[in-house]
């Protein structure tokens, strides 16, 4: 018998009868030639199985409040609402139905969706999304600091950091697409969606917007995509009139194309997979339906080759809100024309009605594949028809708010705050006695700005972090509220209270914070906005988020006056997602504090900077104004935006109250006027520009040097300066380092009046600095 098993073993081992033991052999890596040849069949193939109605499902969203609907209490969907409402499967779907519910309800949502997609004749990847403007829009997931405070940091490694730590936590829950970066001008402050912009300056939001791209999507050597960023809102959606949501771009296409489509362009470079364009209307032709600049423009001009994501019901807008198409089947039509790929819907879509024009010869078929090329090409670059990877509970938990995380999110806030003044009062000396009075709404609250998960993560408000602080010191930490801006505390962004607080109230509140503060060494107060008052406005007419008027919300004007009052020095720190009119908190404050929104670990940055453990390196990425008349007040304006109003500075650069750019620091700074390697160049050849910047104080800081260019003569009329670089520079006390910027051709050439994109040979001045003000220049002469 032992004679017959080793005779048995020795045969199966022959022919493979144990094959399942053997290690596997990976395939041999393809080369970028074959992985495309590889993907463009399995894109062919899948898009010729699809019957009309499949076709059409793949070009639409999910819709979030269906799943809701079809879900029991633990998660479970009903395969019966799901046969219902998707009996030709779903494309993609946006993942906003976990944000506020617990992870594991979630995961089963998530992956009974990808189950049942999966059992369908003709079954394709569903491509899940996410909103990551600021961290992932998901319960548990880390809260960074919003987008128009990541501006402020100018600092391109740490907001790759950030996009790093959003793109690990997404895709631990099998999202991978993103609907960020936001690369919409913020030039608007009335918007309420100016939170989400990273700058009033084209290349600023084109230089972070590049960075979140490839965060996001770490493309591998033949492109494949780690996630899918998707950029928005394309485009003029920065600067809409009268700063009210959805409202149209004002403006000619010439400036479109010189300011707003920078960003996008520049982003397009870093090699984005999608664009969503933008609700608003730009010369009469909403975005969503406009072809000169879906197919002209934008994969013309700036040579984009992905897909094209409408936003959340812009297709039916088109016929609801513009009157531009007589019924929902038409706007369908105008979209798919113009080249919209997905119609992102909320409770119904448009594209389904496609099918009776594709029956009836009023749209081609060849339309639908070729968009659904756009959409499968990006699939199977994100791996998605090659594997299945259900969300994983322990995965998730792990890499979501890590302790590494966190870190981040703290580093971050670190770098984004701006100091506008200081007399000297800050750092605060924690190694003394001393006795703090923190007042104000956003003392306990912490905002976090627009598309964060509801229930809020906690995080650690400015109160706490300064409490954090002072364990084991011989800190005293008071507290009062002192003046409360809205009736109800700790509102958000999907709310529709936007109450002021009494003036009965505040008299109240006022006389126990001053009474408070007669007790303290200094007062750290903490006023501004919150997102009922700063955010998108939409739907119903009473969500708004929209502003006329630019003043401190309430009575925290002469709040901030009664506490000067008292004799106390006075640190104020403006907490918001737009700039406010702080005329008032300049006049009445020992030094003030721009801190927009500083995300979960805002408190404990706060406390950094405030005694002088870290060092303050933000910088302002847009101009305050002096009164909400004075708008637009952005840096990049046109020469004969020259004249003062009434009773306003006469200095053309007064006309902001702190400009683009502009931030102090503990150090101090000398920058060097520029010098160009040569007077006259080729417009061929590179410019070479190089300046010093020392640091001129005992403390170690860092300086952000930004240079900007001006055509001294030109055919067209152009901006008095646009900024074409920056680089951020640490500095011990007293060092000094020689900082080297490189201009191209491109970075002189502008779009004409015939809107092509020109060089015109000439002067140029070359401009370097610490703000869009204080600048040093030369001239230089291209030939």
């Amino acid at each position: 018998m032992k004679r017959i098993f080793l005779l048995l073993f020795a045969a199966l081992l022959a022919t493979g009868g144990f094959a399942a033991k053997k290690k596997k052999v990976a395939p041999a890596p393809l080369t970028p030639a074959e992985y495309e040849a590889r993907g463009r069949q399995i894109v062919k193939d899948a898009i010729s199985k699809l019957t009309l109605e499949e076709k059409l499902a793949q070009l639409q969203s999910g819709s979030i409040y269906i799943i809701e609907q079809a879900s029991d209490e633990e998660g479970n969907l009903s395969i019966d609402s799901l046969r219902k409402y998707y009996p030709h499967g779903v494309g993609l779907m946006n993942i906003d139905f976990a944000n506020s519910k617990t992870q594991e309800r979630y995961c089963r949502q998530l992956n009974s969706l990808k189950k049942y997609n999966a059992s369908l004749p003709h079954a394709v990847p569903i491509l899940f999304i996410g909103e990551g403007l600021h961290g992932l829009m998901g319960n548990g997931a880390t809260v960074f600091p919003q987008a128009i405070s990541l501006g402020c940091s100018f600092d391109t490694a740490m907001v790759r950091k950030v996009y790093d730590a959003t793109a690990l936590e997404a895709h631990s829950r099998g999202i991978r697409m993103f609907f960020s970066p936001i690369l919409d001008l913020a030039r608007e402050p009335r918007f309420g969606r100016i939170e989400e912009m990273y700058s009033e300056d084209p290349y600023l939001c084109g230089m972070l917007g590049s960075q979140a791209v490839r965060s996001f999507q770490k493309m591998g050597s033949n492109g494949e995509l780690y996630m899918a960023a998707t950029l928005k809102h394309y485009m003029g959606h920065g600067q809409v009139e009268g700063g009210r949501n959805v409202a149209a771009y004002p403006g000619n296409y010439n400036d479109l194309l010189n300011n707003h489509a920078l960003p996008f362009e520049m982003a397009i470079k870093a090699g984005t997979a999608c664009v969503m364009p933008a609700y608003n209307d730009v010369c009469d032709i909403p975005v969503t339906v406009n072809k000169f600049l879906l197919q002209d423009v934008l994969r013309g001009k700036l040579g984009f080759k992905g897909a094209i994501i409408s936003d959340q019901n812009a297709v039916d807008v088109v016929n609801t809100v513009n009157h531009i198409a007589p019924d929902l089947r038409a706007a369908a039509e105008l979209a798919i024309a113009a080249g919209i790929d997905v119609d992102i819907i909320g409770a119904e879509g448009t594209y389904q009605m496609l099918k009776e024009s594709v029956e009836e010869g009023r749209v081609s078929e060849s339309l639908l594949d070729r968009s659904l090329e756009n959409v499968f090409w990006v699939k199977y670059r994100l791996g998605l028809f090659d594997e299945d990877n259900p969300a994983d509970i322990k995965f998730m938990q792990k890499v979501n708010n890590s302790a590494e995380h966190k870190q981040v999110a703290r580093e971050a806030a670190q770098k984004t705050m701006v100091l506008l003044e200081n007399d000297g009062i800050l750092p605060l000396d924690g190694n003394k006695k001393l006795t703090i009075a923190v007042m104000g709404q956003n003392a306990t609250e912490l905002p976090y700005g627009g598309y964060t998960a509801e229930p809020k993560y906690p995080g650690v408000s400015i109160l706490d972090g300064i409490k954090n602080y002072a364990q084991g010191k011989n800190i005293e930490v008071l507290y009062a509220l002192g003046c409360q801006y809205s009736v109800t505390p700790g509102q958000w962004w999907g709310n529709n209270n936007n109450e002021l607080q009494t003036k009965e109230v505040n008299d109240r509140l006022l006389q126990e914070a001053v009474e408070v503060a007669k007790k303290a060494d200094v007062v750290v107060l903490c006023v501004g906005e919150n997102e009922s008052f700063c955010r998108e406005a939409w739907g119903e007419i009473f969500h708004v988020g929209d502003r006329d008027d630019l003043h401190m919300l309430g009575y925290q004007d002469e709040f901030i006056e009664a506490i000067k009052k008292v004799g106390k020095p006075v640190v104020t720190m403006v907490t918001g997602g737009r700039p406010l009119l702080l005329n008032k908190a300049k006049e009445n404050s020992n030094a003030l504090v721009q801190c927009f929104y500083i995300g979960q670990e805002g408190g404990n940055a706060a406390a950094d900077l405030l005694f002088g453990e870290k060092n303050f390196e933000g910088k302002l990425s847009v101009s305050m104004p002096r009164s909400t008349g004075s708008l637009p007040c952005y840096y990049n304006r046109k020469p004969n935006r020259f004249r003062s109003y009434i009773f306003e500075p006469t200095d053309v650069d007064e006309h902001c109250l702190y400009p683009f750019g502009y931030g102090k620091s503990y150090s101090t700074f000398e920058v060097s006027a520029p010098v160009a390697s040569k007077k006259t160049y080729s417009q061929n050849e590179e410019v070479k520009v190089s300046c010093t910047v020392k640091n001129t104080s005992a403390v170690d800081g860092a300086e952000v040097v930004q240079l900007y260019i001006h055509d001294e003569l030109s055919t067209c009329v152009r901006p008095v300066k646009e900024m074409r670089g920056f680089q951020k520079v640490q500095l011990k006390a007293g060092e000094e380092k020689t900082i080297d910027f490189t201009l191209s051709k491109n970075d002189l050439m502008y779009y004409d009046s015939t809107l092509n994109k020109v060089f015109e040979p000439g002067e140029f001045k070359i401009m370097v600095g610490n703000s869009s003000v204080n600048l040093k220049d030369c001239i230089i002469i291209m030939e």
